[in-house]
């Protein structure tokens, strides 16, 4: 399934074997960075070691530029 006008591939994926569209992680995490609640942190610790490299450098470099010095940017750099 193409992604939808207006969505760039990067943030809108379909699922390979049923079309079924999510965001992709790196942009999900972003949003939970906000507030980096209990859960949220426990979603980006799970979530951590299952990024690629380009996910996780995708993450560290829009971290630095709306949460600067967000605590995440260590584990995402480290």
């Amino acid at each position: 399934m193409p992604a939808r006008p207006g969505n760039p591939p990067a943030v809108h994926r379909s699922h390979p074997a049923h079309g079924i569209p999510y965001l992709a992680p790196e942009w999900g995490l972003l949003f939970k960075a906000k507030a980096a609640r209990p859960k949220d942190r426990a979603d980006f610790g799970i979530t951590l070691p299952l990024l690629s490299g380009t996910q996780r450098s995708t993450l560290a470099d829009l971290l630095a530029r709306v949460h600067p010095g967000h605590p995440w940017l260590a584990a995402l750099r480290g």
